[in-house]
Order: structure tokens, then sequence, then C-alpha cells
């Protein structure tokens, strides 16, 4: 029989778990893809060169997305956007024990966007269906480093690992009409279900190798969570549009609510000792539940003013989110808030168009993606991201087959924070402190890229 010291059975006992520490909070931190924005994804052909400056516009069937009341002055009765690609990086700074950053990369083919219109005397109807949110990630990092051994301690080597799987959508399928009193003047109204899913596996763990003698001693802990989160959203929406000398105008105020949602969590969680954990300690866990309650939403007021300027057409929106109050509700088992408030948010955008010869342009934006949360050190198993992203597009727009066609990019990219303590939820299950305190209340640095092409047609 191995003989150990002392001090290593009580600092295995009741520390060396730590290991796993911070490590998780790669898993724990992004439990929905991106529910922190409300610009993921720019929608249509020439709304996206121009950042999303498009609520006063209306020459494509994208105005189903920024302003229904545009389709009493589109030009073509169908729209399609079509090989969208989407690759997005998000790092977590000094997430590991030794100080290493998590990197997490994600790489997508989004379905993009099709609509239909008709046009009968004064009045216009449109059908569409959009690609409101898409994403597929497919993380795994590794991390290995040697603990020196102690007067209290023996050198030990420690694997700490996060393995995430995401597979996020959202569809908008969307009823549209407007009404043109006259040439200058066009109200609009809209209905749109959408459907949202997000499905994802995600874990994490430390095995801890320590060398006495002859043997290698084998010790560790892993934890994992499959979330499935099915919503029905139910979206109507009133416009405006209105035109004078070049100028054109447009608002549109929305809302979304909620038709039906299902959430199912499971957790299971291991620890694994050569020496007998305290009998208070719950070594092997498996936790299922499912809930119903509904997350409410913002309202939503889009504005946005266009000008032909001879040549160049400069456009410029403001989309305004109101805050939303909503006591967060926790899944009694798993002690995780599946609801959360919503803070104010603005959102801008300036695009500009130029032509470069008679069936060509050059097309430019700007905008914003700010988030709509908060972090708030007094929820004890809170889990948010904080980065509010700036966005560059550009694109060409010409003729294929007397088809007008766009091709074009966008890019975002943002600092802020990122807070993982619902990682806690785990020790309340377990019984152990198995993460280490901080000072920042599980609180780290982050970045954020995501780079968007696409392909825009109509006909």
């Amino acid at each position: 029989m191995i003989q150990r010291p002392s001090n290593y059975r009580l600092r295995f006992k009741f520390g060396s778990l730590l290991v796993s520490s911070l490590m998780l909070s790669g898993y724990h931190c992004a439990l929905l893809a991106d529910e922190y924005h409300y610009n993921n994804l720019l929608v249509g052909g020439e709304a996206v060169s121009l950042g999303g400056a498009y609520t006063a516009l209306s020459n494509d069937l994208s105005v189903m997305q920024y302003n229904v009341a545009g389709l009493g002055w589109v030009k073509r009765d169908k729209t399609a956007s079509i090989n969208t690609l989407s690759w997005e990086q998000t790092d977590f700074e000094q997430v590991f024990s030794n100080g290493e950053d998590f990197n997490r990369d994600a790489f997508s083919v989004i379905p993009g966007f099709f609509g239909l219109s008709i046009k009968e005397g004064k009045w216009s109807y449109g059908v569409s269906i959009a690609a409101t949110d898409f994403s597929k990630e497919r993380s795994n990092q590794d991390v290995f480093y040697q603990r020196p051994s102690t007067d209290s301690s023996i050198s030990q080597t420690v694997n700490e690992y996060v393995n995430i799987n995401i597979d996020n959508s959202a569809y908008k399928f969307t009823l549209g009409t407007a009404y043109s009193p006259h040439a200058a003047l066009s109200y609009g109204a809209s209905l749109s279900i959408e459907y949202r899913e997000f499905q994802t596996v995600q874990g994490s763990g430390s095995q801890i190798q320590t060398q006495i003698g002859d043997q290698v001693l084998l010790n560790g802990f892993d934890a994992s969570r499959r979330f499935d989160d099915v919503l029905w959203i139910l979206q109507p929406s009133i416009a405006m549009q209105y035109r004078q000398q070049g100028w054109q105008f447009g608002v549109q105020l929305s809302k979304d609510f909620t038709l039906s949602r299902e959430y199912e969590v499971t957790s299971n969680i291991l620890v694994a000792s050569e020496v007998p954990l305290p009998d208070f300690v719950t070594p092997v866990s498996r936790i299922s539940a499912s809930h119903d309650e509904a997350q409410d939403y913002p309202w939503r007021l889009a504005t946005g003013v266009s000008y032909q300027l001879d040549k160049l057409l400069l456009s410029f929106d403001w989309h305004f989110y109101s805050n939303v109050d909503n006591d967060e509700y926790y899944v009694d088992d798993i002690q995780t808030p599946i609801t959360r408030d919503l803070t104010q948010v603005s959102n801008f955008s300036l695009g500009l168009k130029y032509p470069i010869s008679n069936t060509s342009s050059l097309a430019f934006g700007l905008f914003t993606d700010n988030s709509n949360a908060k972090i708030d050190t007094d929820i004890d198993f809170q889990r948010v991201e904080d980065i509010d992203l700036l966005g560059v597009s550009f694109s060409l727009e010409s003729v294929l087959l007397d088809m007008p066609f766009t091709v074009g990019a966008y890019y975002k990219w943002g600092d802020g924070q990122v807070r993982f303590a619902d990682i806690r939820s785990v020790e309340e299950i377990v019984g152990l402190p198995l993460y280490p305190d901080n000072d920042t209340f599980d609180v780290a640095d982050a970045t954020k890229r995501s780079f968007i092409l696409y392909l825009s047609l109509d006909f």
C-alpha cells in the first residue's frame, strides 16, 4: 500500500480539485449563442452594404425586415440572399488556471433571405423568410502544465480542457402589406413568426497526474451540460415612409412576444479521487430539468433618413431598444437563471453608395452592435457578456444576366467583459468549493470578432 503524506491527503480532499478553477468559465459563459446583441446578422443585399441603414430606403424586399412600408416602392418583386458565410472568434482572457486564454471559433454557412411581393393598385403585399441568427461551433482546447511541489504538496501534471458544441438557428417568416395613398407616402404593417432553437453540449474538466514512487495516481473532475432551448416568437410591426425631393424618411415600431418556450437541461458531474471524499460531497450527479418560463423582450423603434446628393446616396439609421425589467427565474435543480433584465440600447448605422458605371456601384457602411447586458455582481449565478461591437461593411453592386446582384462582406469587432459566476452552481450541486475565490466576481476581459461574406440577387 502506498503511504501518502498526510498534508498531501488533506490538500487533495479540499484543494486539488481546484485546478479546474476558471477553466470552466469557457464552458459556462455562453449558454446561448449570442443573446446579448440585436444585430447578430444583417439581412438583405443593399441593406447589408449600407451597414443596415435601410429604414428609409426601399429598393429591394429586405424592407420586410427593416420597414414594411417600403413595400409600396420596391422596384423588384423577388429578392434572395444566398451563399452567406460567417466566421466568428471570441477570446476570454486568462481563463485557464495557468493564465492562458480560452479561444472560441465558429464557422457557418447561413441560409440567407428570400422574399416575394405583388402590387395591386395602391396596395402592396409581401412574404419573406430570413435567417435572423445562425451559428455552429465546435471548440476544443487542452492546456497542459506542471504544478511544482511545495512544502505541503507533491508535484502534479495537470491537463485542463474545454469542449463546446453549439447549434444555433433562428428563422423568421413575415407577412406584410403596405398602402401608398400617393407617391410621397406609404404606410405598412407586418406580422412575423420566428422560430429560435439553441442546442449545445458543453463540458470541461481536468485530469491530475501525481507521481508517487513508481505509481501514477489519476484524479480529476468533469462536468458537462446539454441545453435545448426552443422558442416561438410573434412580432407585429407598424411602419411609415415618406419621400420628398431626394429625401426619404422611415419609421417602424415593433415588439417580440413569446408564444411558447421549451427549455430542457441535463447536467452530469463526476468527481474522481484516490482518497475518500467527505460524506456531504456528491461525487456523481445527473440532473435533468425542463421549464417554460418566457423571457420578456423590448419595444424596438427604428428610424431612418436618406438623401440622394447628386450621385452619392447617404443613409442613416437609429434603432432604439427599450429596457426590460424581468426578474431572474432560476431553474431550481441547477440554480441557473434562464431569464434576465435587458438594458436600454441604441444602435446607429451610416451608409454611403456611389456609382462607378451605368450598372455598378460601390457601397460602404459603418454601424454599431451594442450589448443589451449589464454585469450585476449581486446576482449569484449570473452568466452575461457585455461587449459593444463596431462594424464596417463594403460591397459591389452590379448586373449579371439582367439581374441586379450584390457581393460584399462586413466585419464586427469589440472588447468588453464576461461574467461566468454560474459555474458556482456546480459547487451547490457537489457540495465542495471547487473554484478558487477571487476578487473579480468571476469577471474576465474578452474580445469578439466576426466576418460575414454574402451574395444577394434581385430578379
